[in-house]
């Protein structure tokens, strides 16, 4: 037992804590998240029977849940050569009285409690995320390189920012 099992009771969550979870992410994540509003998107996401895939620290003198650590699962397997996970969500009450380093060690427990061999992260926060993983985890970040190609019938643009269409690409080898 270690000094964070001292003081919290971290596992992982089960179906009973869906309100719980959506209540801190609308507090401490953000306010109105879609996945604090919307309980069968919320299931659909993160439900895998009764397992809520959301690693949770719950203060054991004050039952308030003070830290979450989210995923989604990559792979549908038991073999653990092949589990792999994304990280999702990832936050620690912002508080003076939580033990320091409680997000590093969810963040730790996640391949003890999902039996995980690997943990995938895109789109981390440059600022917090990023430095917490090289220097804790010595994982290496990059920054990924993505590309696209225009479907040639499309003249509207509703999710990419395309400054200059290179018109009808049908038939050209890339």
């Amino acid at each position: 037992m270690n000094q964070f099992d001292t003081r919290y009771e971290i596992r992982l969550a089960n179906s009973s804590d869906i309100d719980l979870i959506m209540d801190f992410i609308d507090k401490y994540w953000k306010k109105g998240h879609i996945m604090s509003q919307d309980r069968d998107l919320f299931r659909y996401e993160y439900q895998d029977g009764n397992q809520i895939n959301f690693i949770l620290a719950i203060d054991k003198n004050t039952r308030l849940l003070e830290g979450i650590f989210g995923f989604i699962k990559c792979s549908d397997t038991k073999d653990v050569k092949k589990k792999d996970i994304w990280g999702s969500m990832w936050k620690v009450r912002e508080s003076g009285e939580n033990m320091p380093l409680l997000g590093i060690e969810l963040a730790k427990r996640v391949f003890d409690i999902t039996g995980c061999r690997t943990q995938i992260g895109n789109g981390a926060n440059p600022n917090t995320t990023i430095p917490l993983r090289r220097l804790y985890f010595h994982d290496k970040t990059v920054r990924m390189r993505q590309y696209y190609k225009l479907n040639p019938e499309t003249e509207e643009f509703k999710i990419a920012l395309v400054k200059k269409n290179p018109g009808n690409l049908a038939g050209k080898s890339f």
